[in-house]
């Protein structure tokens, strides 16, 4: 099932697939609202498949969370620093540049928060370590929630946001659902350890960094062509 020891290679091909429709939704987004070229999309395309991206991202993140026995440190460290890069870096941006660039919470954040509550909480009994991730993520998500519907507007716009109601919530109940079930169980046929979804995948933290950059720079020289 897996193209390495700790891998499930199905997962991240998933997770290669949502950084493939990424793509595709912020080169048509910048297409029309960054480059003014109108594509007639209109916004429902748009929020839809962001709903379909995030989905996907959060689904493979809990169920690879959940068939880790435990949650490793370094992997916790690695996504909580990018979570705070990501903040530092587009705020920096924002106030050089005179632009609402600011990235407060979005989706890196909710799945840095998320693997964080698992490894805090990673050393409580078995019988008190599913309720107690249930009932914490809950009220995480609830007062983020509030702190948010009282506060957003009063903040700098943002480049983008993800709320953690409902997303922190949909990871651990996916999360939970899962971790007492071997998705070797689902009998799902091995894929080729060198995939190129795969490999997409499993740099998924890299793509999320640099696309949308590079998508940016490529779209202005292309438009600057055309026209």
């Amino acid at each position: 099932m897996t193209s390495k020891a700790g891998r499930i290679n199905w997962l991240d091909r998933v997770r290669g697939l949502a950084c493939l429709l990424m793509l595709l939704h912020h080169g048509l987004y910048d297409t029309e609202f960054i480059f003014q070229k109108r594509l007639g999309l209109g916004p429902k395309f748009y929020y839809y498949l962001h709903i379909l991206i995030v989905a996907l991202f959060i689904s493979s993140s809990a169920l690879s969370a959940s068939q880790a026995r435990r949650q490793s440190p370094r992997g916790v460290k690695r996504q909580v620093l990018a979570a705070t890069l990501l903040l530092l870096t587009t705020s920096a941006i924002s106030v050089i540049s005179d632009l609402n660039l600011y990235i407060f919470w979005n989706l890196l954040m909710v799945l840095a928060l998320a693997r964080l509550l698992l490894y805090l909480l990673k050393d409580l009994r078995d019988s008190q370590y599913e309720l107690v991730v249930m009932i914490t993520g809950i009220l995480i998500s609830l007062v983020s929630k509030y702190i948010a519907d009282g506060s957003i507007e009063k903040l700098p716009a943002q480049a983008d946001y993800l709320s953690n109601w409902p997303w922190l919530f949909y990871f651990i109940v996916i999360y939970l659902l899962f971790r007492r079930f071997p998705l070797q169980a689902l009998n799902i046929r091995q894929e080729a350890a060198r995939d190129p979804l795969a490999c997409l995948g499993r740099h998924a933290l890299l793509f999320y960094f640099l696309h949308q950059p590079i998508l940016l720079l490529l779209l202005k020289g292309l438009f600057t062509c055309l026209d």
